[in-house]
């Protein structure tokens, strides 16, 4: 098994978790470096991270490559109100990469352009959201499953991008310090 990506996605970390206690090979293939592309692109037509081949099957999707793998280790994947809310998940941290890759390609996200605009409505909506969610235990640090370690992996890499203050958002603050102390999270911290 050969997980492909970088060390500071959080959709690679998301599989780096999963795979805690799992042989497998870590092919560092970042898109922000020409051989890392070069790597992706002899495999996966979309050239997006993170990438997965078992036995000559390749997968590229994060949410595709979970099911797989939980599928192939026999444990027990996300229910379909679960799967929804991962998607909410993904929405505020794939906004958040656009607003990242659009910033560090010259462009001010704060424009008041309906793309941008678009993107933080999302952001701020889906994180009142998820803040209810978490609160009411849909989404909880004792229950240690794809679910949770997706929002937590979502939520460090936007605290260590320094791209949103979610500090206010009391349940998803309690739940991002509780998750924090574990060690597999500290071992698949994101590089300084």
């Amino acid at each position: 098994m050969k997980l492909y990506g970088s060390y500071t996605s959080p959709y690679v970390r998301r599989l780096r978790l999963i795979l805690m206690d799992v042989k497998y090979d870590m092919i560092d293939a970042p898109t922000s470096s020409a051989e890392g592309r070069a790597i992706l692109r002899k495999l996966n037509p979309t050239m997006k991270i993170p990438m997965f081949e078992d036995n000559g099957l390749v997968l590229c999707d994060s949410t595709v490559i979970a099911q797989y793998l939980h599928e192939k280790l026999a444990r027990p994947y996300l229910s379909i109100p679960q799967l929804n809310l991962l998607k909410i998940i993904d929405g505020i941290t794939d906004s958040y990469i656009q607003l990242f890759l659009l910033d560090k390609s010259g462009f001010d996200t704060t424009d008041d352009k309906m793309y941008f605009n678009l993107q933080h409505e999302r952001i701020e909506r889906s994180f009142k959201y998820l803040e209810n969610v978490v609160a009411d235990k849909h989404i909880s640090a004792t229950e240690w499953n794809y679910l949770s370690i997706s929002l937590y992996t979502s939520l460090d890499w936007v605290k260590v991008r320094k791209l949103h203050d979610f500090s206010h958002l009391e349940a998803i603050q309690s739940f991002y310090t509780a998750v924090s102390h574990r060690k597999d999270v500290k071992s698949t911290g994101i590089p300084a």
